[in-house]
């Protein structure tokens, strides 16, 4: 939960609206939009890596892009984020 908290930090701090999304068991930790940019973005810090809610949400919103952060990326996506 602390990984995922720490991305929500970071997001916070861009321009934009942040989101959460769910519809029934499947959930997408934060949807980022900026403008018409719209990005589900799922947090994973334990080994199963399990995405079929990004797939569900890209599937109901096929203009969104995907993005799973886990401790292994999280320097390229604080990069990203500068």
């Amino acid at each position: 939960r602390a990984f995922e908290i720490a991305v929500g930090c970071l997001l916070v701090r861009l321009p934009g609206h942040l989101y959460y999304w769910r519809e029934g068991n499947a959930e997408v930790d934060y949807i980022y939009q900026y403008g018409k940019k719209i990005v589900a973005i799922e947090v994973k810090s334990g080994k199963k890596k399990n995405q079929n809610s990004l797939r569900l949400f890209l599937k109901k919103f096929p203009e969104a892009q995907a993005l799973l952060v886990t401790p292994e990326n999280f320097s390229t996506f604080i990069e990203k984020l500068k």
